[in-house]
């Protein structure tokens, strides 16, 4: 039999109890979700349909589809300011998740212990994909007020002759916090300075919700120096298409030679018809998004309104992505509740709330809140939340 040697996705688990839950009728406000909640834009699905017809079901390149590399290369010049890329700096992979799994396979020496360098709060995917790649996960210790980022002397400390990679995502998941251009500068030069790989998380960087702009670590570094930074992106979140698994990584063209490499005896390629479809939706976005990122502006206001209300929980500021990170050590304490977990038991038992432990990501004595769902139900599960943490 097969041993299992990494723990499944604690997030996609609680994501199909609450599914199965809800499916047998059980009254659940949900702020469980890691993803938008309107459907795939019409252009997208046309096109996907109409590739088909075109007969687009066979091998495509491995590296990708000329016109999606392109459309994806243009957007870093013109949007992200990183006006050194070109189509040849990009690689089509099967969503972001697969695309970090393959940067980290590419860069780690299996059987060599090397070390990963994952800041806390982290997505809950990264230390299992560093597990899968044959790394070794380094925990970077992060405060509230360097907005959960790490410091260069918090990563000095925590470096070691093996350190490979830092990996960390802007908008963060799960704290919603962004970095800013000089604190990113600071950290990749730091990285360069150390032949560290940064693995830089970008996949909700169109959902910048307040006064703070995206930075992109491509725009911050030279093309010598993207030999040490490997962005990973993807069209689930600012397209709706989780489900279509299509992301893509960008790096140095010599880097995206030997991914491209990997990648042809790992997945070949992408479907071409998804990649079609995805060209798509990246040509109309501009159009598309702007209304979907001021309901999420709209619901964020709503959200820390309601949530100021509540005994017993504080938070940083989310500044992008669709996630508040509450601290609920106090709610905790006032309940006589030990772990974040059996809080999370107790408000999906008692109050019919779904929020995800913080220790899932690394922080103990919180949860995370998705507002990936209605105002309408933002404001029924807070109540529910309110109710249960003044009484």
């Amino acid at each position: 039999m097969i041993e299992q040697r990494i723990a499944g996705s604690s997030t996609l688990a609680l994501l199909q109890k609450v599914r199965e839950l809800k499916a047998s009728g059980a009254d659940l406000v949900s702020f469980a979700a890691g993803e938008a909640d309107f459907d795939t834009p019409e252009v997208v699905t046309k096109e996907l349909l109409a590739s088909v017809e075109r007969g687009n079901t066979r091998y495509v390149a491995t590296q990708g589809l000329p016109p999606l590399r392109e459309v994806v290369a243009k957007d870093y010049n013109n949007r992200l300011g990183a006006e050194w890329v070109k189509p040849e700096n990009v690689l089509v992979a099967a969503g972001a998740k697969q695309g970090i799994y393959l940067a980290m396979c590419g860069i780690l020496t299996p059987g060599a212990n090397d070390e990963v360098l994952i800041p806390k709060p982290y997505w809950v995917s990264y230390p299992g994909i560093t597990k899968a790649a044959g790394g070794r996960a380094v925990y970077v210790e992060t405060q509230k007020e360097t907005a959960y980022f790490p410091t260069v002397a918090a990563l000095e400390a925590a470096k070691s002759d093996k350190s490979k990679i830092l990996i960390m995502s802007s908008p963060c998941n799960p704290t919603g916090t962004m970095i800013s251009k000089e604190h990113l500068s600071e950290i990749l030069k730091w990285c360069v300075a150390n032949k560290i790989v940064l693995i830089y998380d970008e996949i909700y960087e169109r959902l910048a919700l307040k006064d703070t702009p995206h930075t992109s670590a491509l725009s911050v570094c030279t093309q010598e120096e993207s030999e040490f930074v490997i962005a990973v992106n993807a069209v689930s979140k600012s397209l709706a298409m989780t489900g279509w698994r299509m992301g893509y990584v960008l790096t140095h063209k010599d880097n995206i030679a030997a991914l491209t490499a990997l990648q042809s005896q790992m997945l070949t390629c992408l479907p071409g018809f998804i990649q079609d479809a995805a060209t798509a939706g990246l040509n109309a976005v501009d159009e598309l998004f702007p209304p979907i990122l001021e309901k999420f502006k709209k619901r964020l206001v709503l959200l820390e309104k309601l949530l100021s209300e509540v005994k017993g929980i504080s938070f940083a500021p989310p500044q992008g992505a669709f996630y508040a990170f509450l601290n609920v050590e106090a709610l905790m304490k006032s309940k006589g509740i030990a772990e974040d977990k059996d809080l999370c038991s107790v408000l999906l038992d008692d109050a019919g709330i779904v929020v995800n432990p913080g220790s899932s990501f690394g922080m103990p004595g919180h949860v995370r809140m998705s507002f990936a769902t209605s105002e309408e139900e933002i404001t029924k599960g807070v109540e529910r939340l309110k109710k249960y943490a003044n009484s």
